[in-house]
């Protein structure tokens, strides 16, 4: 049984009418909120609440701060929300908010080390299907490190947005990406190999 095309076509316009609503409601309260309107930024920013708290969790590694670290965001964002100007880019716009609040509260605690831009890439065939996890991520990645992955993996971000969401050089992105896959990829076959000889 084949779907006539006009039952087809008709699916997709459904479709492509209700994202429009979808990103139509949330623009008028992201315009709302420019305007002043508390009400109608909560009910926006509520929406990616949770994301962040995720992002904030992998950098953090805490209830309390990754709390702080949205709460913080809400403000920051809220404050300077008549500087966004295009509201479809929102969730992006709070991304980078909350990745500039977490650096601030990481700064206090690491001491970064710049990367060369001239670093090689060992294994740039890394399997982009290892398993990650969160307790991973926040185990054995630097910071640096946990914000790629995570937005690479978690938010289905490509690395070329992600450069440009962190304001560095596409490279860097590339060599950080690749060698924290390559750290994880390590551990899990670590983990593997400690089972199998538990098991024998």
């Amino acid at each position: 049984y084949e779907i006539p095309l006009r039952l087809v076509g008709s699916e997709m316009c459904i479709r492509d009418r209700l994202y429009r609503e979808v990103i139509s409601v949330e623009k008028k309260h992201i315009l709302l909120a420019q305007a002043g309107d508390a009400d109608a930024y909560a009910t926006v920013f509520s929406v990616y609440e949770v994301e962040l708290y995720k992002l904030a969790y992998v950098q953090v590694g805490n209830h309390e701060d990754s709390l702080d670290l949205v709460q913080e965001t809400a403000y920051r964002s809220f404050k300077y929300i008549r500087s966004l100007k295009q509201p479809e880019f929102f969730k992006t716009w709070l991304i980078r908010i909350l990745l500039n609040a977490t650096n601030d509260l990481l700064k206090k605690r690491y001491t970064y080390e710049e990367l060369d831009d001239q670093t090689t890439l060992e294994d740039t065939a890394v399997d982009t299907d290892v398993r990650v996890t969160l307790d991973a991520m926040m185990t054995y990645l630097t910071p640096q490190e946990k914000q790629v992955v995570y937005l690479k993996i978690y938010e289905d971000m490509t690395l070329q947005q992600i450069t440009e969401l962190l304001d560095t050089k596409l490279g860097s992105t590339k060599t950080i990406y690749y060698r924290a896959l390559g750290k994880l990829k390590a551990v899990f076959r670590e983990e593997d190999t400690n089972e199998f000889k538990g098991g024998a």
